[in-house]
């Protein structure tokens, strides 16, 4: 697509944030800031430069990054989950709370994803109860639609349920869910990556 069209943004952004999963991240972010030169008002590309920021494992730059993208779209559910993803990796858990319960309050419709992550900050803060409802919420869903194994491994390495996070991540790879090809990417697994 790039190479039909240069000028497309669209395309240089989702090759950004593939290039991010596998840990290519000057790569992703050359790509993501093409991107963003092309349409330089777009809050999803700006979610995606904090999160490779995020997979780099560079916290403060993607929070000082998301935080600023906000000031400009205060209202963009994207950037504001991002966000609470990041103060998630740093360990700031009751801002990571506040930012996720806002991305899915303003949310249409919450995803799993969503969902997951603001069960993980649950588990951290900790708020076990609530945690347990959000897990007990993606079981209910997960008979009437797709839940991600990835998001329900997520949340059990958050519980501390190591074994119950492979079961799920097998289980994942059994359903070639799409989630997994970021595995490598994301900090929630790292306690699980020996």
């Amino acid at each position: 697509a790039i190479e039909l069209n240069p000028g497309y943004a669209a395309a240089h952004q989702s090759y950004g944030r593939g290039l991010g999963y596998f840990g290519r991240f000057e790569q992703a972010l050359g790509e993501l800031q093409r991107a963003r030169e092309l349409d330089p008002l777009s809050p999803l590309i700006n979610a995606y430069i904090g999160q490779v920021y995020l997979f780099a494992r560079q916290y403060d730059r993607a929070a000082q990054h998301l935080q600023q993208t906000l000031e400009v779209n205060p209202a963009h559910v994207l950037l504001r989950h991002n966000l609470g993803e990041v103060y998630l990796a740093q360990g700031r858990f009751a801002e990571a709370v506040a930012q996720l319960e806002k991305s899915v309050e303003t949310s249409s419709e919450p995803s799993s994803h969503f969902l997951a992550m603001l069960g993980c900050a649950y588990a951290r803060v900790p708020r076990k109860l609530d945690a347990a409802k959000v897990v007990d919420e993606l079981y209910r869903r997960s008979k009437q639609e797709l839940v991600s194994a990835f998001d329900m491994a997520s949340l059990q390495v958050a519980l501390g349920e190591n074994e119950q996070a492979l079961a799920w991540l097998e289980r994942g790879y059994e359903q070639r869910d799409g989630w997994l090809v970021e595995i490598k990417a994301w900090p929630w697994f790292d306690p699980l990556r020996n």
